[in-house]
């Protein structure tokens, strides 16, 4: 349930064991040096751009990008009283990728090791030194007033209780053999004075505190805290960690993490909108005298940072005011707090904001909508608790908003027609349910299978024309991007109607919706009229229909055709496919036989196939004895075998046809037909 690594650190969002990063590389001269010393930087590993942090945190990678710094040198002045391990981390690009690396650097003001000290009643003191990487001295001096002890470091783990008479100067300090590797500057002498309890308690350098609770994620807690040295088998000398959700009871008894040290540790957080609180205890400490525990630290989740044109709403758990859900009575409990806002901008400026301490909303209206912003919140806490004087500091879970990652609502609706030139015409809705201004639209085209950019609009137009002319049925989309950079969800995929002749007379089409909102409710068969390209006529079809068979008796030479499809629902949207044309075969079919006997069976003399719009009919027929006895003016003239009155004689007739139709086509035909009774 928690991360624990050597000396109780723990990484939550370490990005120096993150393997999704490439290696970048560095080396400095030095991996341990004394106070003051300005270290200089390589870049060994072909790293692009390299950017340092030199005391790197366990900061986030958008933080790590807005503090790191091109600078590879820094000149480490702060003294410090006990040696500490910093980390340097190296940030850059290799290939187009991002480059992580780090290393430890041991930064010494003197030669005082890692130890503590315990003041355990006004006249004794306890001192610890523990087996620590950084007590890697060969001896140990310990100084208390008058008394010296010196011991070796086969001696660590080295404990000693003390009893003295306060006021006292204490210090402890390590040496080496080899000379060369000690600090030049003496380790500090520490005066402690009689320990004061009540209204002006002072604070004792080593009393278990949480100096730090972070929320590396909402389902995370980071919390760092210190306190004493101790290297012990006696169960209630060890420290213990417990945590509670705020409002919850805590049973002493069972700690969430037991017999730790100080340092970092990892909390699962399993409501990650509620405030959890923390605090560390032993039951006894080095002297076995009497408890020790913290005062508590919680977290405060940042829930949200809503943008709603053009700001970002920010909500946040507040900071409890009680302690433990006392009341503010001195000296169980007491807070004062500082609260602020950290936003960074572009993973490059930060920016502090101040709020009040009891502040949890707060609204960033100074924002430019196209960057990206990252936003966490920072109380730094002090206080009194138990007659000791308390600090430290909850950082709640960073949120980043970048607008190019947030999808915007797509576009209610959208289609596609074909016009009577063949480009298919691209409709769509131009006002979309969303707040943020409209940039741009754009037109997407399956291309090779994969769905493409092929235009784009300004806000104020609401059709595409896609200028290739069809060839067969098209598949589009329409998006759109706001001014912020935002970019929509794409409607739903709608297709061109493709109609082709399948043969003779018949034609085909495509099936598929041209409307991205509805289906297909009905289709008509528009015949185009060759000359006007106005609808002469119209046949309606069924929506599981996509055949017909076509008339060419209204057309001369060109018959045209186009099928419009109607939407199924209550919206007026008509989709039309492409315009096809068909020449119009004219075809006469003289019978070579009939038979006038009245039973209603080829009793009629008459045409067959295409016989409107001649400008031209003639159609003759001669007896035996060459005597023209009929004469049609027109190919939908018929004979009913009669001659004045009476049945001709069966036997066999010829004729002549000669007929000129209105496409300029010549007709002239020799040929003989036979009666029959």
């Amino acid at each position: 349930m928690f991360e624990i690594s050597l000396f109780g650190q723990a990484y939550a969002q370490n990005l120096c064991n993150d393997p999704s990063f490439e290696k970048g590389g560095f080396d400095f001269s030095e991996a341990s040096i004394c106070l003051p010393k300005l270290v200089t930087l390589t870049n060994t590993s072909g790293v692009q751009n390299p950017k340092y942090v030199f005391d790197y945190q366990d900061e986030s990678l958008e933080t790590v990008k807005a503090i790191a710094s091109s600078q590879n040198s820094k000149n480490f002045n702060t003294l410090k009283q006990q040696p500490e391990i910093s980390t340097i981390l190296q940030i850059g690009e290799k290939s187009g990728k991002i480059t992580i690396a780090c290393k430890n650097i041991v930064l010494r003001s003197n030669n005082s090791p890692i130890y503590s000290y315990t003041v355990c009643a006004p006249y004794t003191l306890g001192i610890n030194i523990p087996v620590h990487e950084l007590n890697d001295f060969d001896s140990y001096e310990i100084t208390m007033g008058a008394i010296v002890i010196n011991i070796t470091k086969a001696d660590l783990p080295y404990q000693k209780i003390q009893t003295l008479a306060f006021p006292v100067n204490i210090k402890v300090e390590g040496k080496y053999t080899d000379l060369s590797k000690s600090c030049i500057n003496p380790s500090p002498t520490i005066q402690l004075v009689t320990p004061i309890f009540g209204p002006n308690a002072t604070t004792s350098q080593f009393h278990p505190a949480i100096k730090k609770i972070e929320l590396t994620s909402k389902s995370n807690a980071s919390i760092t805290f210190s306190g004493a040295f101790l290297d012990t088998s006696n169960d209630n000398e060890v420290y213990n960690l417990f945590a509670y959700k705020i409002g919850a009871l805590v049973n002493l008894n069972f700690p969430n993490i037991a017999n730790i040290k100080p340092g970092k540790y990892n909390y699962p957080i399993t409501d990650t909108t509620s405030t959890y609180c923390f605090f560390v205890q032993r039951k006894n400490n080095i002297c076995g005298v009497f408890s020790e525990r913290s005062a508590e630290m919680c977290t405060h989740p940042l829930n949200s940072a809503t943008f709603k044109p053009y700001e970002y709403d920010l909500d946040w758990e507040k900071y409890p005011n009680k302690l433990f859900g006392q009341n503010n009575v001195y000296p169980f409990s007491y807070i004062t707090s500082t609260q602020k806002i950290i936003r960074i901008e572009a993973t490059q400026n930060i920016l502090e904001i101040p709020t009040l301490f009891q502040d949890k909303k707060y609204t960033d209206s100074n924002i430019d909508c196209k960057k990206k912003y990252c936003y966490q919140v920072i109380s730094n806490v002090s206080g009194v608790y138990n007659f000791t004087p308390f600090s430290g500091q909850s950082i709640s879970n960073q949120i980043c908003k970048d607008r190019s990652e947030i999808i915007a609502e797509k576009l209610s609706d959208a289609w596609v027609s074909t016009s009577l030139t063949n480009t298919n015409e691209i409709n769509f809705e131009n006002k979309p349910n969303w707040p943020v201004d409209v940039e741009k639209f754009y037109l997407y085209k399956v291309q090779n299978g994969n769905l493409d950019i092929i235009d784009s609009l300004d806000k104020s137009q609401n059709q595409f024309i896609d200028k290739i002319p069809v060839s067969k049925s098209e598949k589009y989309s329409v998006g759109y991007q706001d001014i912020c950079n935002s970019k929509s969800a794409l409607v739903n995929n709608f297709s061109s109607i493709f109609l082709e002749k399948n043969a003779s007379d018949k034609i085909i089409w495509t099936k598929e919706s041209p409307f991205s909102l509805d289906k297909i409710g009905a289709y008509e068969v528009e015949y185009i009229d060759e000359k006007s390209d106005l609808v002469i006529d119209q046949v309606s079809l069924n929506k599981s229909v996509n055949t017909h068979i076509v008339s060419f008796d209204k057309y001369d030479s060109d018959a045209k055709f186009r099928i419009k499809a109607k939407a199924d629902s209550t919206s007026i949207h008509e989709s039309y496919s492409n315009t096809i044309t068909i020449p119009v075969i004219v075809a006469l079919f003289i019978p070579e036989v009939f038979t006038p006997n009245a039973d209603n069976n080829n009793d009629l003399f008459e045409l067959k196939g295409k016989t409107s719009n001649f400008d031209f009919f003639q159609l003759q027929i001669y007896n035996r004895f060459g005597e023209k006895i009929i004469e049609l003016k027109n190919p939908t003239d018929t004979w009913d075998g009669n001659l004045q009155g009476k049945p001709a004689p069966v036997g066999l007739y010829s004729y002549k046809l000669s007929a000129i139709h209105k496409n300029g086509e010549v007709f002239s035909s020799l040929g003989a037909l036979e009666l029959i009774r």
